[in-house]
């Protein structure tokens, strides 16, 4: 079973205890406020209350020895700073740290904390939420990397009628299909000769910039 500890259980850190117990991971949920303590109830989880600047108390629980601590303060920029050092100091295995500014981030890359575990989950729904509501192409999308997504959109009205063969994705939108979700279901690896339908779905990997495109029609 995989052991995390999440500092700060506000509505962001406290779901995020909730998901990774549902996952069957072992949490250990922390935050000075006893009110949010109270909160949790779940067998995989265990909530302490204790100040995390507090580098005895820390060394109480081995979180040194977690697959990661997520710190997730988000009210009070100086505690999450501190905590992050001392967790650094105690060897911790992975740290994965909130920002809530961009000055943030830059703080927290300059104590050694890896860009990649730096998380901003507010900058991250705005950006979804904005994708999604200014193109009507977009079911969903997963990014993978900066330029890289795994988009999920409707087929686009040039492409009903059309094989796989045909459309060439890969040579013409520089795109590869994953697989076309037909009647609300995955056909699996699709066979060339599959036709797109009006109402047919297509789950497909890009660049962000690519996969606009088709979805806008821009392409020549």
């Amino acid at each position: 079973m995989r052991k995390f500890a999440i500092i700060g259980l506000g509505i962001f850190g406290k779901n995020l205890a909730l998901e990774l117990a549902e996952g069957d991971a072992e949490v250990l949920a922390i935050d000075v406020n006893e009110e949010r303590i109270n909160e949790i109830n779940h067998p995989n989880i265990t909530a302490v209350k204790l100040d995390s600047t507090d580098v005895r108390e820390l060394e109480r629980f081995g979180l040194k020895d977690m697959d990661a601590v997520i710190v997730t303060i988000g009210e009070n920029f100086e505690a999450l700073l501190l905590t992050c050092v001392l967790l650094k100091e105690l060897g911790t295995n992975r740290i994965i740290a909130r920002a809530t500014e961009e000055i943030h981030k830059k703080i927290l890359k300059s104590i050694g904390i890896k860009e990649e575990d730096i998380i901003s989950p507010e900058e991250e729904v705005a950006k979804r939420l904005s994708k999604l509501l200014l193109s009507d192409g977009f079911i969903e999308f997963f990014e993978i990397t900066k330029d890289y997504e795994i988009a999920w959109i409707k087929a686009p009205e040039s492409f009903v009628g059309k094989t796989i063969r045909e459309l060439e994705l890969r040579k013409n939108y520089n795109l590869l299909l994953v697989t076309v979700i037909k009647n609300k279901k995955p056909i699996g690896v699709p066979d060339p000769d599959t036709k797109i339908d009006p109402e047919d779905e297509l789950l497909i990997f890009g660049k962000d910039k690519d996969i606009k495109k088709i979805i806008s029609h821009s392409y020549v």
